[in-house]
């Protein structure tokens, strides 16, 4: 790592020029992070709505909250897919480099992804038929359907986030590395403290992976 020396004239345009194409890169991996915060928001949310359901298990939900919660959960699995399908300015992650404990909550996610949630598809989690029936002389359709949902989203998809999220981070730290060692000047991302609705999902992962200081890149969502 470069020595840090406050007294260094930087030509930024020139740097800016120098590394145009490791730039590109950076800047296509700050739209993931884009995607994560708003996969992490969602999640959250999800989870907190997940908690009112639990506090009345005998009482059927309103209408109202089960909207609401398969809104969060269509925007939770079609942000996390985005992150694995390539799109216009962006890279798409690997999925070969998830952990195997992670694998099975991946390939569950990318399923409900492809045939529910971004696709109208034939997901087994969902059935959808027509009932016909006579009144009155005339023929009365009524469209009955049933869907299959984790109340709160299902425990096994937050671990598999919060890895995302550290995979993230270390790429970007990654690219700044190299960018240091290329110019013998210091690059580093411009972080700050995780916002406070990270707060929840990110105690559990304090305890196990460090400060949660260390999972936020500042970014203007």
């Amino acid at each position: 790592m470069p020595e840090k020396n406050s007294s260094i004239e930087v030509d930024v345009e020139d740097l800016a020029q120098r590394f145009r194409k490791e730039l590109e890169v950076i800047t296509k991996h700050q739209l993931n992070f884009s995607t994560i915060n708003v996969l992490l928001f969602s999640y959250g949310q999800l989870r907190q709505l997940g908690e009112q359901f639990a506090s009345n298990p005998n009482q059927v939900p309103p209408g109202e909250m089960l909207l609401a919660h398969e809104a969060l959960t269509t925007s939770v699995v079609a942000s996390y897919g985005r992150l694995f399908t390539m799109g216009k300015g962006t890279t798409k992650l690997d999925p070969n480099k998830i952990p195997a404990e992670h694998k099975a909550a991946h390939d569950e996610l990318m399923g409900l992804r492809h045939d529910r949630y971004a696709h109208n598809g034939s997901h087994v989690t969902t059935t959808t038929t027509v009932a016909l029936s006579v009144e009155n002389g005339a023929v009365i359709v009524r469209p009955e359907q049933t869907a299959g949902i984790y109340i709160g989203g299902a425990d096994s998809w937050e671990p598999l986030f919060l890895w995302i999220n550290r995979h993230l981070v270390e790429n970007i730290h990654n690219y700044l590395t190299d960018l240091s060692r290329k110019s013998g000047i210091e690059w580093k991302m411009n972080e700050g403290p995780a916002p406070s609705w990270m707060d929840a999902l990110f105690d559990a992962d304090t305890k196990e992976n460090g400060s949660k200081g260390e999972q936020s890149i500042s970014t203007d969502v």
